[in-house]
């Protein structure tokens, strides 16, 4: 069982090392320009695309993305999640400039989730050392037959 812990803690870790260092490997669009080149659709939901009409200009898909689809945005996220790349998506989250190196502010969340993991491990290896010691104990007293 300590084994299996540890298995796993090192996969979890590995594997978020690998997902958080390594560095695309399609390059992204990265202009209007590129974007009208690369003939994508863009995949917007509705309240998206009044924010941008609104903010932006009211004109901005006609004249900057003449090729886009707006979408409810429970049809959106799942379109990102099945990771489709035939389309283009407005990336709500972005925080950083993806030519910069990653610091530890961008990756605040994966070091809370690495910490946890490994917090969580920790509590369970201790569990087990417990039970263990319990049933070693349980073993040892003496059977008193009367």
């Amino acid at each position: 069982m300590h084994i299996a812990g540890l298995i796993i803690t090192t996969f979890f870790s590995s594997n978020l090392t690998a997902m958080m260092t390594k560095r695309p490997e399609l390059n992204h669009v990265r202009n209007f320009e590129e974007l009208r080149e690369s003939n994508l659709t863009v995949v917007v939901d509705a309240l998206m695309r009044r924010f941008i009409e609104r903010s932006v200009d009211a004109e901005f898909f006609k004249n900057t993305v003449s090729n886009f689809l707006v979408v409810s945005t429970e049809k959106e996220t799942e379109m990102l999640l099945s990771l489709n790349n035939s389309y283009a998506y407005v990336d709500k989250l972005r925080q950083f400039n993806s030519d910069a190196p990653l610091t530890f502010k961008s990756l605040n969340l994966a070091w809370n989730v690495l910490i946890f993991g490994y917090g969580m491990a920790l509590i369970i290896f201790l569990i087990e050392i417990f039970m263990a010691y319990c049933q070693r104990r349980r073993q040892m007293q003496p059977v008193i037959i009367v």
